[in-house]
């Protein structure tokens, strides 16, 4: 190797400790921890984005460098999930997976694909993301990996409710507590009971979404999960918005809409801002209901969740409609 070459994996070396360092310090959570690491990240992107794709590109002539393009989403998976645009997470999983490929590493095949595939749901690439989660979900079961099987069962779960299969996305949800229970994983048992209340939204079964939102909540709140707490917050706001306990599900909203705020989490504060444009919809706010949903809009064009602006559009067209201005609803919802 040459002082060139040396002096490039040094530098990649650097900048992957450098990852590690910045969301070590962003999941110790609060103010003085989560803004130094996040300007920190937007800082050095493109340093981060140089040494990634330096990993990739010499993975099959340096062993080094394709250990590095195998650890580089995976010391950054929460900053890549929560503050990078669906886009840059692909790029980065597919490298690692490509890597953990080359170097015959089933496990970490097993995670990356996992990992890939929650990327192309949240771009809204269904069909490539069930594929992933399979293929991660056959070597669990093949392995006995027994908690990395819950993940890849609670992620199919998300497929099928997406796609409206509501009793199947129950049924890989069910399979995903009864794991997480025999492990004793409190997390892993409020992420299911907080799947499971989604789904019963999804069928309009708002009395049984609550009852297990509220379980999911209070497991989140002893185990000081505040990401997931504001997702149940979010779904069990719903639930009492068509339940007509309209206080309350503003309340829960706005708790949601204040967690993401301290998280800096823009893709649960846009879940918050379309739920409060609902609520506001609801009881007749249209101005305000109308800013709620522009703010939305705006956070999920930030993060290229395709998914959920083609639902802020969709609910801006029905909001322009109501206000009696069809030229507007047109636009939205073509």
């Amino acid at each position: 190797m040459n002082k060139l070459e040396t002096a490039q994996r040094r530098h990649a070396e650097y900048y992957l400790e450098l990852l590690q360092e910045t969301q070590t310090r962003y999941l110790k959570g609060g103010t003085a921890n989560m803004v130094p690491a996040l300007t920190c990240l937007g800082q050095e992107w493109s340093q981060l984005e140089h040494s990634q794709q330096w990993s990739y590109v010499h993975m099959r002539t340096d062993e080094r460098a394709a250990l590095l393009c195998n650890l580089f989403p995976d010391v950054g998976a929460y900053l890549l999930l929560y503050h990078r645009p669906t886009a840059d997470q692909i790029r980065w999983w597919e490298a690692a997976l490509e890597s953990a490929e080359y170097q015959q590493h089933q496990r970490a095949i097993a995670m990356h694909s996992l990992n890939l595939g929650t990327a192309f749901f949240l771009q809204g690439s269904y069909e490539r993301a069930e594929s992933l989660y399979r293929q991660s979900l056959e070597f669990n079961q093949r392995t006995g990996e027994r908690f990395s099987e819950g993940m890849a069962l609670g992620n199919l779960g998300n497929i099928y409710d997406r796609r409206g299969q509501i009793s199947e996305a129950i049924d890989c949800y069910q399979q995903q507590l009864a794991i997480a229970t025999e492990l004793d994983h409190r997390n892993g048992m409020a992420n299911a009971l907080g799947n499971i209340g989604n789904a019963f939204c999804s069928i309009d079964d708002y009395v049984q979404a609550e009852q297990y939102c509220r379980q999911a909540i209070e497991i989140f709140r002893e185990t000081g999960d505040l990401a997931d707490e504001a997702i149940a917050l979010n779904n069990m706001g719903i639930a009492m918005r068509h339940l007509q306990r309209y206080t309350e599900a503003q309340t829960a909203h706005e708790a949601a809409l204040a967690i993401a705020h301290q998280l800096h989490d823009m893709r649960v504060e846009a879940m918050a801002l379309g739920n409060l444009g609902q609520l506001a919809t609801t009881l007749d706010d249209n101005e305000l209901a109308l800013r709620y949903y522009e703010e939305d809009l705006a956070l999920c064009r930030a993060i290229s969740d395709q998914h959920s602006q083609a639902v802020a559009l969709g609910n801006l067209g029905k909001l322009f409609l109501k206000m009696g201005q069809h030229y507007q609803a047109r636009a939205f919802q073509q």
